[in-house]
């Protein structure tokens, strides 16, 4: 009891190689009392372990409803597991309402629908949202959750570039200020409909992976990005060093790319 005691100041928890039952042990630990952020992370990648870990993962979501100290969480950090409907309205129905931070990077959806999405409940106190695309459409449902409308800031990471636009068209991003996209090159049509989209005019900052030179002009007639403190490009490998200074030019202090001094 007093090993077990040791334990009631840690706010911060990160499990690594989760699996089915490590949750069931956590809500069974009498005194985390003072844990306000959890992670639970799926490092390892052999098939097997993955499968075991993915298998029974909507009873894991359930059972996350009986930790004890979920009244107080305000990070809750899901990285490469496996979540469809079900153990999605689980964890909705579980999480405290004053969730500010939820992670679902890394996490594979499967066999979302845009009804079921949109009957999801609100987290009214949620501020930050990640989410990963994973090789299907399930990304796209979840424009259909009238809970992004109190996201300020959003992470998008392995989405493919014809899918930003249909996402951003929800009606729920009113509070976006700070938008993170990790996908491939933007350009083309890709970019003019990513700036097109409604809640473009509304941030702060924007962070891309890159856009191609031939884009740059666009770039820089977007009107709708004339409210940005900060643009980020992770990369200049696509641009030329004529289009790396036109949007130096234009963008000045604003302006962060990787890889400048």
């Amino acid at each position: 009891a007093e090993q077990q005691g040791a334990f009631g100041w840690i706010e911060r928890l990160r499990i690594n190689n989760f699996v089915h039952g490590d949750l069931e042990a956590l809500v069974a630990a009498p005194h985390l009392h003072a844990l306000n952020a959890l992670a639970l992370v799926l490092t390892r990648s052999d098939s097997q372990y993955r499968e075991s870990a993915t298998s029974h993962g909507n009873r894991s979501w359930t059972s996350l409803g009986s930790l004890p100290t979920l009244p107080r969480l305000r990070e809750l950090t899901f990285l490469g597991l496996s979540v469809d409907e079900g153990g999605l309205e689980a964890l909705f129905a579980a999480v405290p309402e004053q969730l500010r931070v939820l992670d679902l990077d890394h996490t594979c959806f499967s066999n979302f629908s845009a009804t079921r999405m949109a009957a999801l409940p609100i987290l009214p106190h949620l501020r930050a949202l990640t989410l990963r695309m994973n090789w299907d459409e399930s990304l796209l449902a979840w424009g259909n959750w009238p809970g992004l409308s109190v996201v300020e800031r959003l992470s998008l990471h392995g989405v493919d570039p014809p899918e930003l636009a249909p996402l951003l068209a929800s009606p729920y991003w009113g509070a976006l200020r700070d938008l993170d996209v990790s996908c491939g090159v933007l350009g083309g049509t890709n970019l003019e409909q990513f700036l097109a989209s409604p809640p473009i005019g509304l941030l702060r900052s924007l962070r891309m992976y890159a856009i191609d030179a031939e884009s740059v002009p666009a770039l820089i007639a977007c009107r709708a990005l004339d409210r940005l403190e900060r643009l980020t490009l992770d990369t200049q490998f696509e641009l030329t060093a004529e289009a790396c200074q036109a949007l130096r030019d234009y963008f000045g202090e604003r302006l962060l790319m990787m890889g400048d001094i």
